[in-house]
């Protein structure tokens, strides 16, 4: 373990393999597993029973006892983020499992392998991401919401409580049913992106009319967060 003890507050019930790198103000609570490699930064929250690091959910792949053995990827978690009771996050046989800043994972949800989870992103109780999702800043993920593997979830949208998502979430929108489909625009969250009122506009008429916006007229801000989407989904596949 390359860390202080005396600079976190660590529960003694809690095992951390010898490979994980931590960094200081962080509180791990009872019966927390942290399997390395594993690289953590500050004033993070744990809380009892979550499980990090454990392989990756792939069929045919050997189950190596990663809390001695460790594994050819590694999970990356940033600073300030709150993961309650009973989350699994699941690290990568090849490369990261990688989650930001500032992100609240709520009891019972799930980061899969080779996840990308952005800065500020919520995940409510229950919600299961896929294989390779990758969530964009600011994002919700809903209540026992499930995403299929390999999708992108633009940045500021919002994923309704017990969606059943199979496609791809477009930046700021509004998600929800089974299967899901784009509803509206997530105008609450407009103001963090820097949104003019003009670019609002844009987007509300493209989602309620099921269609994506076009970047024809929108400031730079707005048609900057389009293209990064479209980026982002082309490296799905």
């Amino acid at each position: 373990m390359r860390f202080n003890s005396q600079m976190n507050n660590i529960h003694p019930t809690a095992i951390i393999s010898d490979d994980v790198v931590l960094g200081t103000g962080n509180i791990i609570g009872p019966n927390v597993v942290i399997c390395g490699p594993c690289e953590i930064g500050n004033d993070n929250w744990f809380g009892p029973g979550v499980i990090i690091g454990t392989p990756g959910e792939y069929q045919g792949k050997i189950h190596a006892i990663s809390w001695t053995e460790g594994s050819g990827g590694k999970v990356v978690i940033g600073s300030r983020n709150v993961i309650r009771e009973l989350v699994t996050i699941h690290v990568s046989p090849e490369t990261e499992t990688r989650i930001g800043n500032g992100c609240y994972f709520m009891t019972k949800s799930h980061v899969p392998h080779d996840a990308l989870i952005e800065d500020d992103v919520k995940v409510a109780c229950a919600a299961l991401i896929g294989g390779y999702g990758h969530i964009g800043k600011g994002a919700y993920i809903g209540l026992g919401a499930i995403l299929h593997q390999r999708l992108h979830v633009g940045a500021g949208s919002m994923v309704g409580m017990g969606a059943v998502v199979t496609a791809h979430v477009p930046p700021l929108s509004k998600t929800f049913g089974s299967p899901s489909r784009v509803r509206g625009f997530n105008i609450l969250k407009s103001d963090a992106f820097g949104f003019s009122e003009s670019d609002k506009e844009v987007f509300d008429l493209a989602y309620s009319s099921g269609d994506f916006p076009d970047g024809t007229g929108l400031s730079k801000g707005a048609r900057y967060l389009l293209e990064t989407y479209v980026i982002n989904i082309d490296k799905q596949v």
